[in-house]
């Protein structure tokens, strides 16, 4: 059973807008809650910090996600990896 092709592109479009939304809030928080008309925390810590999160994580699960379409790959399937003494 394969994958439809649309469902890898909405995972990495909603990577990119998880990324963008933690880059904004972390860079400019006061201003996205005002222009939104929501009422911020009492601590724009409680945003920035999970915000922080968000760029690294998403760069490893696309590392990840690239790193296992390599035969060599350790995370790959158990199926598809290959010793590296095999060619």
């Amino acid at each position: 059973m394969s994958m439809p092709n649309w469902i890898p592109r909405l995972f990495w479009l909603a990577a990119l807008y998880d990324g963008l939304l933690g880059l904004a809030l972390l860079a400019v928080p006061g201003q996205l809650f005002e222009l939104c008309q929501v009422t911020p925390p009492n601590d724009l810590g409680y945003v920035q910090f999970p915000a922080a999160l968000a760029p690294p994580l998403i760069m490893t699960a696309g590392w990840r996600t690239t790193a296992s379409q390599s035969p060599y790959c350790l995370v790959a399937a158990p199926g598809k990896r290959k010793s590296f003494h095999e060619e």
